[in-house]
């Protein structure tokens, strides 16, 4: 694994980044690493929540035992008064936002609820006291579906695109732009767009399960076992048709199933797993790109850095060791 570097001692407990008037803050965090070292943020808490956008890296995050792994342009909620700590292996760049939940309406704790960290969705009413029966009507969210998350994201992690994340990066640095410059009625202007933050990430998890209710327990049995053998079975060629039809399943509705249970569709969810296993070749053994990138089932030696450098933020070339 290599040297590990601490950030900070466990337990502690984290202090809000933003100036005693604030509620909501953000903070841009960059930070190379060495491929022999690892930075860990042990356990620690803190009275706000968290939202995390990992724009490019690689981390690893553990909360109540399990232990997840976020990628480029992946983001996650965490509540507050929540023991968690993280590890990062890579060259990282992350957006931090910190934010009260008693700065946020009715309808953005709703929001809240649903990225927050599944077990958890449930709080955030109860942390902000407020009554959604005080909401005006006109007001009130429309019920969506039941959103939830397979065992493969037991953390809630929501993947976005390229073009999702550039859009979600935009609207921090204005943020940021506005409580550094501070101009007249800044304040409005970093909620208004902090709400946006939040609207966004709902429709991007709500496209990605919209279609939950409707897929038999049978059918979720299936992509369980799909994504076992997944997992031991990633540096073979892998048809995603003859999957579908060996259980019986139009290759339609079983990419359609899989993308509602990972948030990703299949070959998605094939090349992470493939990019995390080089990744850890790489980090952990004096390998070759293209020994590595052959292992893990990529022969194609110009596409391999291209789908690394997509996953992780940085090219293979800065993990090799030299």
């Amino acid at each position: 694994m290599g040297r590990l570097i601490k950030i900070s001692n466990s337990p502690n407990k984290f202090n809000f980044k933003g100036s005693l008037d604030e509620r909501i803050a953000v903070e841009h965090f960059t930070q190379s690493i060495n491929y022999s070292e690892t930075v860990r943020v042990e356990k620690h808490v803190h009275d706000f929540c968290e939202l995390v956008f990992l724009k490019s890296g690689l981390c690893e995050h553990t909360f109540k035992g399990i232990t997840a792994t976020l990628m480029s342009n992946d983001v996650l909620l965490v509540m507050p008064d929540q023991v968690h700590e993280y590890l990062f292996s890579e060259k990282i760049e992350i957006y931090n936002c910190q934010f009260f939940l008693d700065e946020l309406h009715g309808v953005f704790l709703d929001i809240v609820n649903k990225l927050s960290l599944p077990n958890l969705r449930s709080s955030a009413n109860e942390h902000a006291n407020v009554n959604s029966a005080e909401i005006p009507q006109f007001l009130a969210p429309e019920q969506p579906p039941t959103l939830r998350f397979a065992p493969l994201n037991l953390q809630g992690i929501i993947h976005t695109s390229f073009s999702q994340a550039s859009y979600l990066e935009s609207l921090f640095k204005k943020i940021m732009t506005e409580q550094l410059n501070r101009p007249m009625r800044y304040m409005y202007v970093v909620k208004n767009s902090f709400e946006e933050v939040l609207i966004v990430l709902e429709r991007i998890m709500t496209n990605q399960f919209k279609y939950d209710n409707e897929i038999p327990q049978k059918h979720k049995a299936i992509i369980e076992d799909v994504l076992q053998y997944i997992d031991t079975n990633y540096q073979n060629y892998l048809d995603f048709n003859q999957i579908a039809s060996a259980q019986n399943l139009s290759p339609n509705y079983f990419r359609k199933i899989f993308s509602n249970y990972t948030g990703t569709s299949p070959i998605t969810h094939l090349n992470r797993v493939r990019v995390l296993k080089a990744f850890e070749l790489l980090r952990d053994y004096n390998c070759s790109i293209s020994d590595v990138a052959a292992h893990v089932g990529i022969y194609d030696a110009n596409y391999f850095p291209r789908l690394f450098k997509k996953f992780i933020g940085s090219p293979p070339s800065h993990f090799a060791q030299k």
